[in-house]
């Protein structure tokens, strides 16, 4: 890996899929879209600052970039295509899943280095269901705590030889995202 990576800006997040659980859906027949308007009120920048982060810091055999060098050019350039968030069945657990559908390219050729990798992360929230879904803005924390910690995966997968893994992401009782 080189120097400096590049992500573009803009990366959205949607929701997919839906709650058709059968009696979950009954019980909590808003709970897709309270869901979905928790997640649009997130920000995905999370994502990318975690990535550029993890893959700018410097490591071992490589050459580090001097700060502020406005000359340097990326080498390598992530391509975050689409991130696709599931909700589970609104039962007594709140769970949900991320797809991040992205690739790493070579910034001069535009060669793929990967290929078309996907990060999936599951998450459970320490948080019930009734308990998430009531306060909000606690809930975009954690969103955005996940996609922190998404991007730190997806660096984790690009440096390492071995590609993109599943993760399964659980929240803390201090709030933070930690992987089990």
């Amino acid at each position: 890996m080189g120097a400096i990576i590049g992500v573009p800006v803009g990366t959205a997040v949607g929701a997919v899929g839906g709650v058709a659980c059968g009696a979950a859906s009954i019980s909590r027949p808003n709970a897709e879209a309270d869901f979905e308007k928790i997640l649009k009120t997130a920000d995905a920048g999370n994502l990318k600052r975690a990535l550029e982060t993890d893959l700018n810091a410097p490591r071992a055999g490589c050459i580090p970039l001097q700060p502020n060098d406005s000359a340097a050019a990326p080498d390598t350039v992530i391509e975050i295509e689409n991130v696709e968030v599931m909700m589970g069945c609104a039962f007594e657990e709140q769970k949900y899943w991320f797809a991040v559908r992205w690739r790493a390219m070579n910034a001069t050729t535009q060669r793929s280095l990967l290929l078309q990798p996907i990060t999936r992360c599951t998450v459970t929230s320490l948080r019930g269901i009734d308990e998430w879904l009531a306060d909000p803005e606690l809930s975009r924390l954690e969103i955005e705590r996940v996609l922190t910690k998404i991007g730190q995966r997806m660096a984790a997968d690009l440096l390492s030889s071995r590609g993109p893994t599943e993760c399964k992401l659980r929240s803390s009782k201090m709030g933070e995202i930690e992987e089990r």
